[in-house]
């Protein structure tokens, strides 16, 4: 799917926003001991992720309901 496409399917930029939001608070809910021994997987940034997909699902769904 070209990016183009992707922009106008709302489905499917609800489905990856919603997808990231998932990845996120579970990468949150892995133990620091588990985190640790691969110091390389970027888990901040997977919770980062998760916050702005999060703010973006709920801005979606606003723009939606407009």
């Amino acid at each position: 799917m070209a990016f183009e496409e992707f922009g106008k399917n709302k489905m499917v930029v609800q489905s990856v926003l919603y997808n990231f939001v998932i990845i996120g608070e579970a990468s949150v809910n892995i133990p620091d001991e588990i985190q640790t021994l691969d110091p390389t997987i970027p888990w901040r940034n997977m919770s980062d992720m998760r916050n702005l997909a999060m703010k973006r699902l709920i801005e979606f769904k606003n723009k939606a309901r407009s």
